[in-house]
């Protein structure tokens, strides 16, 4: 089963996390530009229709274009670094 993550930013004292991000950011700027949303068409085919919903596939494209841009090679520094830069969390939603 083909899953779609739904985002809503949290609020953080008060403050959207979205708004602690440079309007000049890459991945602010990247994410303003890109419309992924044909990747779900693409890879509708590829997923069951029961089971468990898996991650979507919208954030592992994302996820994998992140990996490429930082030069990670690994899934655990791919994972570390987008749980410590708080862009790279508001670039996967």
């Amino acid at each position: 089963m083909q899953g779609k993550k739904s985002f809503t930013p949290r609020l953080f004292v008060n403050q959207n996390v979205v708004d602690l991000i440079p309007k000049g950011d890459f991945y602010r700027i990247l994410k303003g530009k890109f419309n992924l949303a044909f990747i779900y068409e693409l890879t509708r085919d590829c997923y069951s229709h029961a089971g468990k919903p898996s991650l979507d596939p919208v954030v592992f494209f994302k996820l994998v274009l992140m990996g490429f841009l930082e030069n990670l090679c690994s899934d655990r520094s791919l994972e570390f670094k987008a749980n410590m830069r708080i862009e790279l969390e508001c670039f996967l939603d």
